[in-house]
Protein backbone atom coordinates (compact mmCIF):
# COMPACT_ATOMS: atom_id res chain seq x y z
CA UNK A 1 0.00 0.00 0.00
CA UNK A 2 1.23 3.62 -1.25
CA UNK A 3 1.24 5.85 1.53
CA UNK A 4 0.57 9.51 1.28
CA UNK A 5 3.32 12.15 2.89
CA UNK A 6 1.92 14.89 4.64
CA UNK A 7 2.50 18.14 2.72
CA UNK A 8 2.07 16.19 -0.57
CA UNK A 9 -0.15 17.49 -3.46
CA UNK A 10 -2.29 14.52 -2.91
CA UNK A 11 -3.21 15.70 0.42
CA UNK A 12 -3.58 19.39 -0.49
CA UNK A 13 -6.35 17.72 -2.98
CA UNK A 14 -7.96 15.27 -0.26
CA UNK A 15 -8.15 18.46 1.84
CA UNK A 16 -9.90 20.12 -0.72
CA UNK A 17 -12.11 17.91 -0.85
CA UNK A 18 -13.42 17.41 2.59
CA UNK A 19 -13.76 21.26 2.20
CA UNK A 20 -15.75 21.54 -0.55
CA UNK A 21 -18.00 18.23 0.86
CA UNK A 22 -18.08 20.08 3.89
CA UNK A 23 -19.75 23.47 2.18
CA UNK A 24 -22.37 21.49 0.06
CA UNK A 25 -23.65 19.77 3.23
CA UNK A 26 -23.57 23.47 4.43
CA UNK A 27 -25.81 24.60 1.15
CA UNK A 28 -27.79 21.65 1.09
CA UNK A 29 -28.80 22.43 5.36
CA UNK A 30 -29.23 26.02 4.23
CA UNK A 31 -31.55 25.43 1.25
CA UNK A 32 -33.39 22.79 3.35
CA UNK A 33 -34.32 25.61 6.08
CA UNK A 34 -35.04 28.51 3.46
CA UNK A 35 -37.46 25.80 1.99
CA UNK A 36 -39.23 24.56 5.23
CA UNK A 37 -38.98 28.78 6.11
CA UNK A 38 -41.04 29.55 3.01
CA UNK A 39 -43.88 26.66 3.72
CA UNK A 40 -45.64 28.70 5.87
CA UNK A 41 -45.49 31.95 4.40
CA UNK A 42 -45.91 30.38 0.86
CA UNK A 43 -49.36 28.83 2.38
CA UNK A 44 -52.44 30.03 3.58
CA UNK A 45 -51.59 31.69 6.64
CA UNK A 46 -54.37 29.50 8.65
CA UNK A 47 -55.72 30.80 12.11
CA UNK A 48 -58.19 28.89 15.10
CA UNK A 49 -60.94 31.51 16.16
CA UNK A 50 -58.93 34.88 15.12
CA UNK A 51 -60.20 37.58 17.64
CA UNK A 52 -58.33 40.31 17.16
CA UNK A 53 -57.08 42.40 14.81
CA UNK A 54 -54.80 45.64 14.66
CA UNK A 55 -53.02 47.67 12.26
CA UNK A 56 -49.57 50.22 12.32
CA UNK A 57 -49.09 53.33 11.03
CA UNK A 58 -47.51 51.56 8.04
CA UNK A 59 -50.68 49.49 7.76
CA UNK A 60 -49.07 46.14 8.72
CA UNK A 61 -52.14 43.85 10.37
CA UNK A 62 -51.91 42.00 13.46
CA UNK A 63 -53.61 39.51 14.00
CA UNK A 64 -54.69 37.84 17.45
CA UNK A 65 -54.88 33.84 16.60
CA UNK A 66 -57.06 33.37 19.66
CA UNK A 67 -57.09 29.25 20.13
CA UNK A 68 -53.37 28.73 18.10
CA UNK A 69 -52.44 30.74 21.50
CA UNK A 70 -50.44 33.36 19.21
CA UNK A 71 -49.87 36.51 17.35
CA UNK A 72 -49.32 36.86 13.66
CA UNK A 73 -48.31 39.78 11.41
CA UNK A 74 -49.23 40.60 7.91
CA UNK A 75 -48.29 43.33 5.41
CA UNK A 76 -51.42 45.35 3.93
CA UNK A 77 -52.48 43.00 1.36
CA UNK A 78 -52.21 39.83 3.39
CA UNK A 79 -48.38 38.59 2.80
CA UNK A 80 -47.21 36.76 5.77
CA UNK A 81 -44.05 38.68 8.15
CA UNK A 82 -44.06 36.12 11.59
CA UNK A 83 -45.72 35.28 13.94
CA UNK A 84 -44.50 34.88 18.04
CA UNK A 85 -45.93 33.14 20.90
CA UNK A 86 -47.50 29.22 22.18
CA UNK A 87 -49.76 27.83 24.77
CA UNK A 88 -48.73 28.96 28.49
CA UNK A 89 -48.06 31.68 31.46
CA UNK A 90 -44.51 32.58 30.63
CA UNK A 91 -43.17 36.21 29.02
CA UNK A 92 -44.04 35.94 25.85
CA UNK A 93 -46.72 33.24 25.51
CA UNK A 94 -50.46 33.46 25.97
CA UNK A 95 -53.56 31.96 27.43
CA UNK A 96 -56.12 33.04 24.94
CA UNK A 97 -54.95 36.36 23.33
CA UNK A 98 -58.44 38.38 22.80
CA UNK A 99 -56.65 41.96 22.17
CA UNK A 100 -54.39 43.55 20.44
CA UNK A 101 -53.10 47.59 19.56
CA UNK A 102 -50.53 49.05 18.46
CA UNK A 103 -49.25 52.58 19.33
CA UNK A 104 -47.72 54.94 17.37
CA UNK A 105 -44.30 53.67 18.26
CA UNK A 106 -45.31 50.63 16.92
CA UNK A 107 -45.15 48.93 20.66
CA UNK A 108 -48.08 45.61 20.37
CA UNK A 109 -49.85 45.24 23.28
CA UNK A 110 -51.87 41.90 23.81
CA UNK A 111 -54.30 41.20 26.57
CA UNK A 112 -54.84 37.96 27.40
CA UNK A 113 -57.94 36.54 28.82
CA UNK A 114 -57.20 33.75 31.00
CA UNK A 115 -53.62 35.09 32.21
CA UNK A 116 -55.54 38.12 33.17
CA UNK A 117 -52.62 40.04 31.84
CA UNK A 118 -51.33 42.61 29.81
CA UNK A 119 -48.19 41.99 27.56
CA UNK A 120 -45.93 44.21 25.51
CA UNK A 121 -44.11 43.56 22.73
CA UNK A 122 -41.82 45.25 19.86
CA UNK A 123 -43.43 45.16 16.50
CA UNK A 124 -41.06 42.12 16.30
CA UNK A 125 -42.63 40.23 18.66
CA UNK A 126 -39.88 40.57 21.47
CA UNK A 127 -40.61 40.50 24.65
CA UNK A 128 -41.36 44.24 26.70
CA UNK A 129 -43.06 43.93 29.61
CA UNK A 130 -45.92 42.88 31.50
CA UNK A 131 -48.61 43.88 33.86
CA UNK A 132 -51.99 42.30 35.59
CA UNK A 133 -53.05 39.40 37.43
CA UNK A 134 -56.45 37.68 38.69
CA UNK A 135 -58.81 40.20 41.03
CA UNK A 136 -60.79 43.14 41.61
CA UNK A 137 -58.48 45.19 42.54
CA UNK A 138 -57.00 48.40 40.46
CA UNK A 139 -54.42 46.24 37.86
CA UNK A 140 -55.96 43.56 38.34
CA UNK A 141 -58.49 41.75 35.93
CA UNK A 142 -61.30 39.00 35.23
CA UNK A 143 -61.60 38.14 31.89
CA UNK A 144 -60.07 40.85 30.00
CA UNK A 145 -60.91 41.08 26.47
CA UNK A 146 -60.27 44.76 24.75
CA UNK A 147 -57.32 46.87 24.70
CA UNK A 148 -56.99 50.26 23.00
CA UNK A 149 -54.03 52.52 22.79
CA UNK A 150 -54.49 56.94 22.41
CA UNK A 151 -52.38 59.53 20.96
CA UNK A 152 -50.58 59.54 24.35
CA UNK A 153 -49.50 56.34 24.76
CA UNK A 154 -52.31 55.76 27.68
CA UNK A 155 -53.68 51.84 27.25
CA UNK A 156 -57.29 51.54 28.04
CA UNK A 157 -58.78 47.63 28.86
CA UNK A 158 -61.91 46.05 28.85
CA UNK A 159 -62.20 44.19 31.97
CA UNK A 160 -65.30 42.35 30.79
CA UNK A 161 -66.40 40.25 34.07
CA UNK A 162 -65.67 43.22 36.63
CA UNK A 163 -68.02 45.30 34.56
CA UNK A 164 -65.23 48.39 33.83
CA UNK A 165 -62.88 49.98 31.47
CA UNK A 166 -59.21 51.09 33.13
CA UNK A 167 -56.21 52.90 32.15
CA UNK A 168 -53.12 52.20 31.80
CA UNK A 169 -49.91 54.09 31.54
CA UNK A 170 -47.86 52.95 28.71
CA UNK A 171 -45.78 50.98 31.17
CA UNK A 172 -48.68 49.50 32.82
CA UNK A 173 -48.92 51.86 35.55
CA UNK A 174 -52.63 52.13 37.04
CA UNK A 175 -54.77 55.58 36.04
CA UNK A 176 -58.35 54.88 36.46
CA UNK A 177 -61.10 52.96 36.05
CA UNK A 178 -64.91 53.16 35.41
CA UNK A 179 -68.34 51.42 34.71
CA UNK A 180 -70.29 48.99 36.86
CA UNK A 181 -73.76 47.42 35.81
CA UNK A 182 -76.26 50.02 35.50
CA UNK A 183 -77.11 53.43 34.10
CA UNK A 184 -74.78 55.44 31.59
CA UNK A 185 -71.38 54.75 31.81
CA UNK A 186 -72.23 51.32 33.27
CA UNK A 187 -72.10 47.85 31.35
CA UNK A 188 -73.27 44.38 30.53
CA UNK A 189 -70.08 42.49 29.32
CA UNK A 190 -68.02 44.66 27.55
CA UNK A 191 -65.75 43.18 24.70
CA UNK A 192 -63.55 45.76 22.53
CA UNK A 193 -63.27 49.17 22.41
CA UNK A 194 -61.52 51.92 20.39
CA UNK A 195 -59.93 55.31 20.94
CA UNK A 196 -59.92 58.58 18.41
CA UNK A 197 -57.31 60.96 17.40
CA UNK A 198 -58.86 62.97 20.13
CA UNK A 199 -58.66 60.49 23.06
CA UNK A 200 -62.45 59.50 23.00
CA UNK A 201 -63.07 55.93 24.05
CA UNK A 202 -65.48 53.65 22.43
CA UNK A 203 -66.99 50.54 24.03
CA UNK A 204 -69.09 48.03 22.52
CA UNK A 205 -71.40 46.81 25.19
CA UNK A 206 -71.85 43.39 24.41
CA UNK A 207 -74.90 41.96 26.27
CA UNK A 208 -76.26 45.68 26.25
CA UNK A 209 -76.26 45.79 22.31
CA UNK A 210 -74.72 49.20 22.43
CA UNK A 211 -72.25 51.34 21.99
CA UNK A 212 -70.79 53.42 24.85
CA UNK A 213 -68.87 57.05 23.95
CA UNK A 214 -66.35 58.94 27.00
CA UNK A 215 -63.72 61.16 27.10
CA UNK A 216 -60.33 60.26 27.94
CA UNK A 217 -61.14 60.11 31.97
CA UNK A 218 -63.99 57.81 31.62
CA UNK A 219 -66.72 60.61 31.94
CA UNK A 220 -69.69 59.79 29.89
CA UNK A 221 -70.69 61.43 26.93
CA UNK A 222 -73.29 59.31 24.54
CA UNK A 223 -74.68 55.98 23.36
CA UNK A 224 -76.20 54.36 21.06
CA UNK A 225 -78.09 51.20 19.89
CA UNK A 226 -81.13 48.86 20.79
CA UNK A 227 -81.42 44.95 19.74
CA UNK A 228 -82.34 43.96 16.40
CA UNK A 229 -81.35 43.64 13.21
CA UNK A 230 -82.29 47.21 11.70
CA UNK A 231 -80.00 50.06 10.48
CA UNK A 232 -78.39 50.99 13.35
CA UNK A 233 -79.67 48.16 15.84
CA UNK A 234 -77.41 45.43 17.03
CA UNK A 235 -77.65 41.52 17.91
CA UNK A 236 -74.68 41.65 20.32
CA UNK A 237 -71.89 43.98 19.13
CA UNK A 238 -68.35 42.56 19.88
CA UNK A 239 -66.07 45.23 18.42
CA UNK A 240 -65.27 48.46 17.40
CA UNK A 241 -63.26 50.51 15.73
CA UNK A 242 -62.46 54.74 14.69
CA UNK A 243 -60.58 56.07 11.51
CA UNK A 244 -59.11 59.23 11.24
CA UNK A 245 -61.91 60.98 10.36
CA UNK A 246 -63.85 60.05 13.13
CA UNK A 247 -65.85 57.04 11.43
CA UNK A 248 -67.08 54.65 13.27
CA UNK A 249 -67.04 50.78 12.88
CA UNK A 250 -69.07 48.01 14.75
CA UNK A 251 -68.55 43.95 14.01
CA UNK A 252 -72.53 43.20 14.75
CA UNK A 253 -71.49 39.79 15.53
CA UNK A 254 -74.86 37.66 15.47
CA UNK A 255 -76.42 39.94 12.82
CA UNK A 256 -73.09 38.81 10.32
CA UNK A 257 -72.56 42.54 9.27
CA UNK A 258 -70.37 45.80 9.87
CA UNK A 259 -72.42 48.97 10.62
CA UNK A 260 -70.43 52.43 9.71
CA UNK A 261 -71.83 55.67 12.00
CA UNK A 262 -70.50 59.21 12.28
CA UNK A 263 -69.00 59.26 16.21
CA UNK A 264 -72.15 60.71 17.34
CA UNK A 265 -73.95 57.37 16.41
CA UNK A 266 -75.76 58.49 13.32
CA UNK A 267 -75.83 55.44 11.04
CA UNK A 268 -74.27 56.04 7.61
CA UNK A 269 -73.56 52.37 6.10
CA UNK A 270 -73.66 48.42 6.73
CA UNK A 271 -72.30 45.87 4.91
CA UNK A 272 -71.99 41.85 5.45
CA UNK A 273 -74.25 38.90 5.69
CA UNK A 274 -73.85 35.33 6.80
CA UNK A 275 -72.12 32.74 4.46
CA UNK A 276 -68.24 32.19 3.57
CA UNK A 277 -68.23 33.96 0.28
CA UNK A 278 -66.09 37.33 -0.41
CA UNK A 279 -67.76 39.92 1.82
CA UNK A 280 -70.13 37.43 4.45
CA UNK A 281 -69.20 36.69 7.21
CA UNK A 282 -70.14 33.59 10.34
CA UNK A 283 -69.77 35.50 13.12
CA UNK A 284 -67.62 38.57 13.29
CA UNK A 285 -65.37 39.29 15.83
CA UNK A 286 -62.36 42.15 15.88
CA UNK A 287 -62.29 45.11 13.60
CA UNK A 288 -59.48 47.67 12.98
CA UNK A 289 -58.72 50.44 10.02
CA UNK A 290 -55.37 51.15 8.57
CA UNK A 291 -54.08 54.71 8.37
CA UNK A 292 -56.08 54.70 4.19
CA UNK A 293 -58.93 53.61 5.72
CA UNK A 294 -59.37 50.07 4.73
CA UNK A 295 -61.31 48.17 6.99
CA UNK A 296 -60.15 44.77 8.72
CA UNK A 297 -62.45 42.54 9.82
CA UNK A 298 -61.49 39.06 11.69
CA UNK A 299 -63.59 36.80 10.56
CA UNK A 300 -63.53 34.56 13.27
CA UNK A 301 -65.17 31.49 12.41
CA UNK A 302 -64.22 31.11 9.16
CA UNK A 303 -61.09 31.59 10.32
CA UNK A 304 -59.92 34.26 8.17
CA UNK A 305 -59.46 38.02 7.93
CA UNK A 306 -61.15 39.99 5.28
CA UNK A 307 -60.27 43.38 3.85
CA UNK A 308 -62.68 46.07 2.87
CA UNK A 309 -62.57 50.03 1.44
CA UNK A 310 -64.19 52.31 3.50
CA UNK A 311 -67.74 51.63 2.10
CA UNK A 312 -67.57 47.63 2.38
CA UNK A 313 -66.05 47.12 -0.88
CA UNK A 314 -63.98 43.99 -0.59
CA UNK A 315 -60.37 43.94 -1.41
CA UNK A 316 -59.18 40.92 -0.52
CA UNK A 317 -58.56 38.11 2.29
CA UNK A 318 -56.73 35.48 3.82
CA UNK A 319 -56.69 32.51 5.86
CA UNK A 320 -58.39 29.12 6.73
CA UNK A 321 -58.72 26.71 9.38
CA UNK A 322 -55.34 25.31 10.75
CA UNK A 323 -52.59 25.09 13.36
CA UNK A 324 -49.58 25.00 11.15
CA UNK A 325 -46.67 27.36 12.41
CA UNK A 326 -42.80 27.52 11.23
CA UNK A 327 -41.62 25.50 13.93
CA UNK A 328 -43.55 22.42 13.26
CA UNK A 329 -41.78 22.73 9.83
CA UNK A 330 -37.92 23.00 10.94
CA UNK A 331 -37.75 21.65 14.83
CA UNK A 332 -36.61 18.45 13.08
CA UNK A 333 -34.13 19.68 10.62
CA UNK A 334 -30.29 20.02 11.78
CA UNK A 335 -28.78 22.64 12.47
CA UNK A 336 -25.49 23.62 10.72
CA UNK A 337 -23.49 23.79 13.97
CA UNK A 338 -20.48 25.28 13.40
CA UNK A 339 -21.21 26.65 10.06
CA UNK A 340 -21.52 30.10 9.31
CA UNK A 341 -22.40 31.98 5.84
CA UNK A 342 -21.47 35.55 6.57
CA UNK A 343 -23.18 38.52 5.66
CA UNK A 344 -20.70 39.77 2.62
CA UNK A 345 -22.36 36.68 0.41
CA UNK A 346 -18.82 34.80 1.35
CA UNK A 347 -19.46 31.22 1.81
CA UNK A 348 -17.28 30.31 5.15
CA UNK A 349 -16.61 26.95 6.65
CA UNK A 350 -15.57 27.90 10.26
CA UNK A 351 -15.40 24.48 11.62
CA UNK A 352 -12.48 24.93 13.65
CA UNK A 353 -10.95 28.50 12.24
CA UNK A 354 -8.70 26.74 10.12
CA UNK A 355 -10.29 25.78 7.21
CA UNK A 356 -11.96 28.71 5.42
CA UNK A 357 -13.47 29.08 1.92
CA UNK A 358 -12.74 32.49 0.86
CA UNK A 359 -14.34 33.94 -1.72
CA UNK A 360 -10.73 35.13 -4.05
CA UNK A 361 -8.18 32.58 -2.77
CA UNK A 362 -7.66 29.07 -4.90
CA UNK A 363 -10.21 26.90 -2.98
CA UNK A 364 -13.31 28.57 -4.73
CA UNK A 365 -16.32 26.84 -6.51
CA UNK A 366 -16.83 28.95 -9.36
CA UNK A 367 -20.27 28.94 -11.47
CA UNK A 368 -18.41 26.62 -14.36
CA UNK A 369 -18.29 24.23 -11.58
CA UNK A 370 -21.83 23.94 -11.18
CA UNK A 371 -22.22 25.66 -7.61
CA UNK A 372 -25.22 26.97 -5.99
CA UNK A 373 -25.90 29.90 -4.81
CA UNK A 374 -27.44 30.51 -1.54
CA UNK A 375 -29.97 33.59 -1.15
CA UNK A 376 -28.97 34.72 1.93
CA UNK A 377 -31.68 38.05 1.97
CA UNK A 378 -34.71 35.60 2.42
CA UNK A 379 -36.78 38.44 4.26
CA UNK A 380 -39.27 35.42 5.70
CA UNK A 381 -36.67 33.28 7.17
CA UNK A 382 -34.76 36.05 9.17
CA UNK A 383 -38.15 37.53 10.47
CA UNK A 384 -39.58 34.61 11.69
CA UNK A 385 -39.19 34.00 15.63
CA UNK A 386 -39.18 30.24 17.11
CA UNK A 387 -43.25 29.43 17.88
Amino acid sequence: MKLVKSGSRDTELLHKIAVISSLLSLVAMVSMSSIASNVYAQAEPQFNDPAGVATDSSGNAYVADTFNQRIQKFRNDGTFIRMWGSQGSEDGQFSFPFGIAVDSSGNVFVVESQNNRVQKFTNTGTFIRKWGSAGLGDGQFDNPIGIGVDSKGNVFVTDADNFRIQKFTNTGTFITKWGNLYGNGTFSDPRHLAVDSSGNVYVADYMNNQIQKFRNDGTFIRKWGTPGSGNGQFNLPISVAVDSSGNVFVSDRENNRIQKFTNTGIFIRKWGSSGTGNGNFNEPFGVAVDPSGNVFVADQNNNRIQKFTNTGTFITKWGTFGTMSLASKTESLPSPSGDQLNASGAEQLNASGAEQLNASGAEQLNASQNTKSIDTQDETASEFPSV
